[in-house]
């Protein structure tokens, strides 16, 4: 079984929400990257799938990991607060948050999830998460 993030850290979605981006995040063994990789997309990434500042070679231990994705949530999380203009309930923010960590927060500012959810349209909002479901192979330029 796949060792999840600390859940004593302050996470700012529910827990299930997190569990989802880990279980989305795994590096190439299972799990919590401990070191440095290539992802399929080209980038170097470490931990829970966390790209910002990471070179090759770095490492790192569990609690370092889950801390920088507790970070990296609550960064997240109030940005997305701040492009809804309806206010998300817990599980829609978790969700709406955990796109954000995949694409961006400016794919998600202009994606169709968010524009359905400011127009309070959460059954047409919950759909458009299926439009997110590629990735641009940077080596061929082709969607996957």
């Amino acid at each position: 079984m796949m060792r999840l993030p600390d859940p004593r850290l302050p996470w700012p979605i529910p827990a299930a929400a997190v569990a989802l981006i880990a279980e989305a995040e795994q590096g190439p063994l299972g799990g919590m990257a401990r070191k440095a990789y290539k992802c399929p997309a080209g980038k170097w990434t470490i931990g829970w799938g966390e790209t910002d500042g990471v070179s090759p070679g770095d490492v790192i231990d569990d609690a370092r990991g889950d801390r920088m994705l507790c970070d990296d949530l609550k960064q997240r999380c109030a940005a997305v607060q701040a492009l809804c203009k309806v206010p998300a309930n817990p599980n829609e923010l978790g969700a709406l948050v955990s796109l954000a960590y995949n694409i961006g927060l400016g794919a998600l500012g202009r994606s169709t999830v968010l524009r359905c959810h400011n127009a309070g349209d959460a059954a047409s909002a919950a759909r458009a998460f299926g439009l997110w479901n590629q990735y641009r192979n940077p080596k061929t330029g082709q969607d996957r």
